[in-house]
């Protein structure tokens, strides 16, 4: 994918490799560590999926998921991130984003994100996604999910408003 030099640190993108997504859940700490316990199984092979490291190490991980041919989904773990890092994953993410868009059949990517998790609202709508509405007793612990999404066209409910 893309790899550069920033002070001395080699740093960049990669596709996620067999056992990426098992070092990542084993250096994570805390409520990142939590939340990646729960996934049972790395992504699926046939996903988008990417892997950020700084010097050889794995800072985050992230992944564009087929739900439906017309419907993707986005779902990104960060780790231990500088300023730098943050803006370089969200350059990249926007552009794994306008090329999933760049097949016709797409029509929407959707995420989610923890109320509870600073920021992972903030990340979203930095990447162009409007949120849809609130999901109570979403994740395995119960707790509440902010439902998001970029569509592809204006939004028309069932109604036609």
């Amino acid at each position: 994918m893309t790899m550069a030099r920033d002070a001395g640190d080699v740093v960049g993108f990669d596709r996620l490799r067999p056992g990426d997504f098992a070092a990542f859940r084993a250096q994570a700490h805390g409520d990142l560590r939590a939340r990646l316990e729960l996934l049972a199984t790395e992504p699926d092979a046939g996903d988008d999926t990417w892997v950020y490291r700084r010097s050889g190490v794995i800072r985050g991980i992230g992944a564009l998921s087929l739900y439906q041919p017309w419907h993707w989904m986005l779902w990104s773990f960060p780790g231990a991130l500088n300023l730098a890092d943050w803006k370089r994953i969200i350059r990249f993410t926007r552009l794994r984003i306008e090329n999933t868009f760049r097949d016709p059949a797409v029509l929407r990517i959707s995420a989610t994100a923890r109320c509870d998790v600073r920021g992972a609202a903030d990340l979203l709508e930095r990447l162009g996604f409007t949120v849809e509405g609130l999901m109570q007793c979403y994740g395995p612990g119960g707790d509440a999910h902010w439902l998001y999404a970029i569509t592809r066209a204006p939004h028309v409910n069932a109604m036609g408003g």
